[in-house]
């Protein structure tokens, strides 16, 4: 992430959780604005309580088109959302489609592979 500019929109997957509060943080910190998303309203409404007015996108993994439409319009989509083997095809699928970066968080080996 050291050559990105702050106009860059990144949408952070799983960012009510553990790793995703992290990321979204960061991110905050470098000037970013990252749009917050995961399967669960209710979780990312009580995570935004955090941050003042970042958008939410709540999208679920079983519906290829919605997703890439989720992802539409923004650069960079970071996957914080594990399992990993359930979550990273879908939403690097859709990441391509929609034109943007993708980038996950796992170090699991048959992740990486079927990627």
């Amino acid at each position: 992430m050291g050559h990105m500019g702050t106009s860059e929109r990144v949408m952070v997957y799983g960012a009510a959780g553990h790793t995703g509060r992290f990321v979204v943080d960061e991110l905050r910190r470098r000037g970013l604005t990252p749009v917050m998303a995961g399967r669960s309203a209710a979780r990312l409404v009580d995570a935004a309580h955090r941050h003042d007015g970042l958008e939410q996108r709540a999208v679920g993994l079983g519906d290829p088109d919605l997703l890439r439409q989720a992802i539409e319009g923004l650069d960079v989509v970071v996957n914080c959302a594990g399992p990993f083997l359930d979550t990273a095809l879908p939403l690097a699928t859709a990441a391509v489609a929609a034109g943007a970066h993708y980038l996950d968080v796992t170090a699991e080996q048959p992740v990486v592979a079927e990627l």
